[in-house]
């Protein structure tokens, strides 16, 4: 044989290369599967804050809703509740209006007895349920607001009351 062969010598392979590999292996799978348990949790914390955001949103309208109804017609006095009927079935209200004499600090008027110079305040609960058995409903809408009689009405209240025609 000569100096210059052209024959080259592998090197041995060990027995513990395959090992170190599948310990490679086993690493990269649990970084894998941290990854990935990340991004499902970020996934379901997005859609349960999607389903809050939705809750709320329907809450308000519907609350809104109540209040444009109220602007046409003062319902009675005192609490009552209620379900928004089979449109919405997982929503219902609870309500509480009380009268309330507007105190004019400094000014000089005979407002006693005047029905017309009286403040209503209302506080209205929109509670969303997630099935007919909850006993502990998310609360969707919590509003609380003062009507006169002298209020001045939307423009969808309007035209449903016909205080001024539609052109």
């Amino acid at each position: 044989m000569s100096a210059f062969s052209t024959h080259r010598h592998r090197p041995r392979r060990r027995r513990h290369d395959g090992a170190f590999i599948l310990l490679e292996v086993i690493v990269a799978l649990a970084i894998l599967g941290l990854a990935i348990a990340s991004v499902m949790r970020g996934f379901t914390i997005g859609l349960s804050t999607l389903q809050r955001n939705r809750v709320t949103c329907v809450g308000m309208t519907l609350a809104q809703r109540l209040l444009e109804e109220y602007e046409v017609e003062l319902p009675p006095l005192g609490k009552e509740e209620g379900h928004f009927g089979e449109a919405f079935p997982h929503y219902g209200w609870e309500r509480d209006i009380e009268r309330q004499e507007v105190k004019y600090d400094g000014t000089r008027m005979n407002v006693a007895g005047n029905e017309m110079a009286d403040m209503y305040l209302i506080h209205l609960t929109v509670y969303y349920y997630r099935d007919a058995d909850d006993n502990k409903p998310i609360i969707a809408a919590d509003v609380d607001t003062a009507f006169t009689q002298f209020e001045h009405f939307s423009f969808a209240t309007r035209l449903r009351s016909g205080l001024y025609p539609h052109k």
